[in-house]
């Protein structure tokens, strides 16, 4: 008797473990396939995960299990869908991340090859012909004509021919030449395009290249001021392994550093390449990944979820802009591709490159301590200088009279740049058209009913939208409250900004760019194009524009409102405000001379003003006392475990008994702090509270956590996730 163990695609910790299934005779599935099986009353999928040969009889087995087992309805996959290497590796996350197996799974695989329900992508056929006789007895002279322009046992796409489809289906017919279906790929990373050889590497970059090269190290952070030529590094990097016939893997934080960073490579490189990365479609990405498993593919460039791709004898990782929150993943399974990238290099003996201007605190923490390998690059290409940086006091400004929109200095500024045929850069790190509505009568603000936060107003569908759970509503004409018809916008988003712009600059040709202007790689792939090719004189963004462009033209760079997200809540903001304004000033300047306006209320405030100065040594010595003083990572680390329940009494329970049972443990350099409410302290509906659990020995805090992860509470109405730091301590 043969029996299956199984994870359904349900990633839930309560059913993180493999159910029983038995495998009819009509089947010989492999293990690391996905199944089809009957799990509650549905047909659902799952990964087939061991075989089991029993010699019990089916009655013996049903009798010590307690209930009936029921067949595998039908196999999905012929061979197994992921590679050893991601399968070992898979089950290192789990625990390391306390997730659920099967979302580790999930998330390794694209669209199409996810263990779950839905509709997936096919493996696309098109018709094809190819010559098999020259010869033009028996034909007429347009035959003749039309076979005398393919060439002997070459393929043609049939949709591509010029010919008639008439004149084909008689040369068909007369057996000059045949008809076969064949597979095509969607991918758009096959675009060919003219290879050229690389400039010579200024005296840094070199004396950093050859450091990489001798060194035996694994881990580097390669930190460098914004356009001192790290892609240059990468890439003369990528070429040495591929040349020694090892493969490479390229990660960018954001999909709208993709299409530069794709063509920068191709560029140079005479290796096939693979682009992969939410934003191009389920196909693409299905063709693109069984490109890579199929070997047909020596370099990947994509996003954070590129990091699993099952590329073989691997040489390099770089991880670009290492710094970015966008490499984290919020929702299950929470991992961090950097943590994936460490492990992968172990497996596969290869090197890892974190390259940043600003990295990330715990990152330099290690690199000083000397855990990683430390890279510098102190000066720009050719030496040209770093922006002018202008902080503009909004508090000042709107005493004047000023707009708090683009104050009087960015705007002569902006004027300034269009006159002179020059580029504009303006960021706000809020999309929309207006953070909230409020009534001017009562005061009442519009909330989403799911998540207890103000609903954004979308002028161009006169709608509010929650950035949260996507609930949207109609944009109300009376107050909910008092039936007043005096409402009123608070605040600004890019939406408003476009419009300011248009009524305000007459030579401006503004580009927005943020997620409700572009959606897929395209849209981010056209607006880069169109603005690298001065189609457009400003781009308007959110912090998708803000690392990693490198546009010539670009004379100016406005930051609208630096405090946006200053005062968060979050232990982070003063470092990843310093980031975004010091990667986003880094825009400018790059073929021209730079300036950039820093416009805030918080004109003092150390992070912008450190921003501005462009001093990343004093941010973080200043940034690492105050964590320091306060126990914070990289000196302690954080385990969050977030209790979601609809009535908040449950959540409170719930967070009380896990609490009391962590300190009865009495583990030492352990304190857990709460219950408490998160800034989001209602989502999708849910009350929520959560424990914050510091700690300095992260192994022991991964074994508590994973046996937590199981704890039954009396009632089923409270749900647990569990976040733990990415970092070990240093």
């Amino acid at each position: 008797m043969r029996l299956a163990k199984v994870l359904i695609e349900h990633p839930i910790i309560a059913l993180d473990l493999p159910f029983d299934y038995l495998i009819p005779e009509t089947l010989n599935p492999f293990v690391g396939v996905r199944v089809e099986v009957e799990f509650n009353k549905q047909i659902i999928v799952g990964y087939l995960t061991a075989i089991v040969e029993d010699k019990r009889s089916l009655a013996q087995i049903e009798n010590d299990l307690g209930f009936s087992l029921k067949p595998i309805i039908k196999v999905i996959d012929e061979a197994p869908i992921l590679n050893k290497e991601l399968v070992e590796l898979a089950t290192q996350l789990a625990y390391a991340s306390v997730s659920p197996l099967i979302s580790i799974y999930q998330a390794m695989l694209p669209p199409s090859l996810k263990p779950t329900s839905g509709k997936k992508a096919k493996i696309k056929l098109a018709k094809f012909i190819r010559v098999l006789n020259t010869s033009k007895d028996g034909l007429t002279s347009k035959q003749a004509e039309a076979l005398a322009s393919l060439k002997l046992d070459q393929e043609y796409n049939k949709a591509d021919l010029t010919i008639a489809a008439g004149l084909v289906k008689t040369l068909i017919l007369k057996g000059k030449i045949e008809e076969f279906s064949k597979e095509v790929y969607r991918s758009t990373s096959l675009k060919e395009v003219t290879t050229i050889d690389g400039h010579k590497l200024n005296p840094d970059q070199a004396a950093v290249l050859n450091e990489i090269k001798n060194s035996a190290d694994q881990v580097y952070l390669l930190q460098g001021v914004t356009g001192s030529g790290k892609t240059e590094i990468y890439i003369d990097l990528a070429i040495d392994y591929l040349e020694q016939g090892k493969n490479v893997l390229i990660l960018v934080p954001e999909i709208s550093l993709t299409p530069q960073m794709v063509e920068r490579f191709k560029l140079r490189l005479k290796f096939p390449l693979a682009v992969f990365h939410s934003g191009i479609s389920s196909a693409e990405r299905y063709d693109e990944y069984r490109r890579i498993v199929k070997g047909e593919v020596r370099v990947v460039i994509g996003a954070r979820s590129a990091i699993f791709v099952p590329l073989t004898n691997l040489g390099l990782i770089v991880i670009d802009e290492e710094h970015s929150e966008s490499y984290k993943q919020d929702n299950t399974p929470q991992y961090h591709a950097r943590d994936v990238a460490l492990i992968r290099i172990k497996t596969h003996k290869a090197k890892l490159i974190l390259g940043s201007a600003t990295p990330s605190l715990e990152t330099k923490a290690r690199q000083l301590k000397g855990l990683y390998h430390g890279l510098f690059l102190p000066r720009r290409i050719n030496d040209l200088a770093l922006p002018e940086v202008k902080i503009v006091d909004l508090m000042e400004q709107t005493k004047k009279g000023g707009s708090d929109l683009i104050s009087p200095p960015l705007k002569n500024a902006i004027n300034e740049a269009l006159a002179k045929q020059q580029q504009v850069i303006l960021l706000l790190n809020r999309r929309g058209y207006a953070p909230s509505i409020s009534c001017r009568n009562c005061g009442y603000v519009y909330k989403c009913p799911n998540c207890d936060v103000a609903l954004k107003y979308h002028k161009d569908k006169n709608q509010l939208h929650c950035h949260y759970c996507e609930y949207k509503s109609a944009y109300p004409t009376t107050c909910h409250d008092c039936n007043s018809k005096y409402l009123r916008y608070i605040g600004f988003g890019t939406q408003k900004v476009e419009e300011y712009i248009n009524e305000n600059f007459a030579e401006a040709k503004v580009l927005r760019m943020d997620l409700d202007s572009v959606r897929d790689a395209k849209g981010y792939e056209k607006i880069l194009k169109d603005f690298g090719e001065q189609k457009y004189n400003i781009l308007l963004g959110t912090q998708m524009i803000a690392k990693g462009l490198d546009f010539p033209n670009v004379s100016l760079v406005g930051v609208l409102n630096a405090d946006v997200g200053l005062f968060n809540g979050d232990f982070r903001a003063n470092e990843r405000v310093f980031q975004l304004l010091t990667q986003v000033v880094g825009r400018a300047g790059r073929g021209v001379k730079g300036y950039a306006f820093i416009q805030t209320f918080n004109p003092t405030q150390f992070a912008i003003k450190l921003a501005a100065e462009q001093n990343y040594e004093k941010f973080y010595l200043k940034e690492m006392e105050y964590r320091h003083e306060r126990k914070y990572p990289p000196y302690r680390y954080f385990a969050l475990m977030m209790f979601s329940a609809k009535k908040i009494d449950d959540a409170e329970k719930a967070a009380l008994i896990i609490k009391d049972l962590i300190n009865k443990k009495q583990l030492a350099d352990v304190e857990v702090l709460g219950p408490s409410q998160p800034y989001i302290a209602m989502n999708y509906g849910l009350q929520r509270l959560r424990l914050v659990i510091k700690y300095k020995d992260r192994d022991m805090i991964l074994k508590l956590m994973n046996e937590l992860k199981n704890y039954q509470f009396d009632n089923k109405r409270v749900s647990i996730s569990i976040d733990i730091d990415p970092y070990k301590e240093i």
